[in-house]
């Protein structure tokens, strides 16, 4: 990822984790959430982000997938890859 942003080199949230997915329609793919995370530029970290509400059409998000990264976090027993999104609204 962080190879990823460096070569972005543009502002992004980097979300680690939303309160809760009882905002996503699984019918229609409306998504909406707050998020937690880190504001960056590149690899700069520019500052941290507690409950920004996030929204969008997860149909159209996937379709903007602009990169994935091979590198993986684990968090507990899954193995989450790192993807760069474009199309959701913030704030």
């Amino acid at each position: 990822m962080n190879a990823l942003l460096s070569d972005l080199n543009e502002r992004v949230l980097v979300v680690d984790h939303f309160d809760s997915l009882d905002g996503l329609n699984m019918a229609t793919g409306s998504f909406k959430a707050m998020a937690y995370g880190m504001v960056k530029t590149g690899t700069t970290e520019q500052g941290p982000v507690r409950r920004l509400p996030i929204r969008g059409e997860l149909t159209t998000v996937l379709n903007s997938l602009v990169e994935v990264a091979s590198d993986t976090d684990r968090h507990g027993h899954i193995d989450a890859p790192g993807m760069i999104l474009d199309g959701f609204e913030v704030g």
